[in-house]
């Protein structure tokens, strides 16, 4: 593996305001970074931080997984502390505000890679991999799996299905732990029925907790228990999924697909998709027919 000094690679990383407490790391970078590919790797590396290691990523801009080797170590995100030991993975993604560090008297020694993906944001909401801690979810095999690459090649074009595939089974590990320590209730399975039978019905969580015999407040916790969610959010991705579809492969006005899924207006609805997709309808349809 390549060595490099972490504090000049970094200097540059538009998503750190604060780097300290590292003179160097094992790194392997990747070029043809912006090639137009699913997924693409930036870097990877094993880091020996001292307890002064710091890093504050104002906006985190890409995926960045992480497995604690040994030690422990503290993530500050979204308002939270979160402690991470030995056997841990951490999953940043992007838009979080956060800042990590070892505990000073037991530094942690972690694998990490860090990569820019358009189809992982659909695996984390279709597995629940909103989490940012995944507790002994052993992937240290995958990571020298795909530090073994760089004798290949450190280019994304050369090694993209190699690549993809470890990325890939590490996210499908972190699923797994996910699904076995949270199996769906019946009472959650049950709403669920009912939200993909309303997707294009207006429907309430009050209708929902009266069919139920149960308080809306307890259909909320149920189900997000079980799905990683509310149930509104979950109905309203359902939605936004469904209308891809129809602009893909359907001729309706954006005001009739808004109807058919029970947005109050086509304002509403392109607003709300441009938030949940990051293009408006109209150029999400322009791009997928060109």
């Amino acid at each position: 593996m390549k060595k490099k000094r972490t504090i000049d690679r970094r200097i540059n990383v538009a998503d750190i305001s604060d780097f300290s407490g590292l003179d160097e790391e094992d790194i392997i970078e990747f070029g043809a970074y912006f090639e137009k590919l699913p997924l693409r790797l930036s870097c990877c590396g094993i880091t020996h931080p001292t307890p002064y290691y710091r890093i504050k990523r104002p906006v985190v801009r890409m995926y960045i997984l992480e497995y604690v080797e040994s030690g422990k170590g503290y993530i500050e995100i979204n308002g939270k502390t979160l402690t991470v030991k030995a056997g841990d993975v951490y999953f940043l993604k992007p838009g979080e505000v956060c800042e990590y560090y070892p505990d000073p008297t037991d530094p942690y020694k972690k694998k990490w890679v860090n990569f820019a993906s358009e189809i992982v944001g659909e695996i984390v909401k279709s597995y629940g991999l909103s989490g940012t801690v995944y507790d002994g979810v052993d992937i240290s095999d995958l990571f020298d799996e795909l530090f073994a690459l760089e004798s290949v090649s450190t280019s994304n074009a050369d090694i993209y299905v190699d690549a993809s595939d470890v990325i890939l089974r590490m996210l499908m590990r972190l699923a797994k732990s996910v699904q076995g320590k949270r199996k769906a209730s019946v009472s959650a399975l049950k709403i669920r029925q009912i939200l993909h039978y309303s997707v294009d019905k207006p429907v309430t969580i009050e209708e929902i907790a009266a069919d139920l015999l149960t308080s809306p407040e307890n259909v909320i916790k149920t189900f997000k228990e079980s799905y990683g969610r509310p149930p509104y959010r979950y109905l309203m991705d359902l939605r936004i999924d469904y209308a891809k579809s129809l602009l893909e492969n359907d001729d309706l006005s954006i005001k009739e697909i808004s109807e058919r899924f029970c947005f109050s207006d086509a304002y509403y609805f392109s607003n709300y998709f441009k938030k949940r997709v990051g293009v408006s309808p109209t150029r999400y349809r322009k791009d997928k027919k060109n």
